[in-house]
């Protein structure tokens, strides 16, 4: 059901796999955000949308890139030079999708595979909310895989856009 709501919704869809229950909306409390962009299409309104979301509950934000581990048969000098060069320009990259208004922003830039990457960062951080983006995926109609997994895997509520 979860699933058919994420891949059809039109709207922002907030999903929480590990809670039973939601304290009442004026008992949430949503001290960290932490924003995940994987540079796609929607990574520019996932910034747009968490960063007034942290605003309105005097949250902190940080926003989050993963960089994924390549197979070991890939494994290399230039795997490893791009993997350096890669840390190097994405906190800037972050920064330019971030709204004007958010230039407090903390920058994370991550490692492995998003789901596991952001859990890790969210048990690290103590983030009380995770806001990706969902896009169908090129190959099909469906939403891609890590939005699931990251949906499945996260200990803190995720509202994708």
């Amino acid at each position: 059901m979860t699933a058919k709501i994420v891949h059809d919704a039109a709207c922002p869809v907030w999903t929480s796999a590990h809670l039973e229950t939601w304290p009442p909306t004026e008992d949430a409390a949503i001290r960290k955000v932490l924003g995940a962009v994987d540079f796609g299409p929607r990574s520019s309104a996932v910034l747009q949308i968490a960063s007034p979301v942290a605003e309105k509950f005097h949250a902190n934000l940080t926003a989050a890139h993963v960089i994924p581990i390549p197979s070991p048969f890939m494994e290399g000098y230039w795997i490893q030079d791009w993997r350096t060069e890669a840390r190097k320009a994405i906190p800037e990259q972050l920064q330019q999708l971030l709204p004007a208004v958010s230039s407090a922003a903390a920058i994370e830039v991550l490692e492995g595979s998003p789901a596991a990457a952001l859990s890790d960062a969210v048990e690290r951080l103590d983030a009380d909310l995770i806001v990706i983006g969902r896009s169908a995926s090129a190959t099909g109609g469906s939403v891609g895989t890590n939005a699931y997994a990251i949906i499945a895997r996260s200990p803190c509520p995720v509202l994708s856009i």
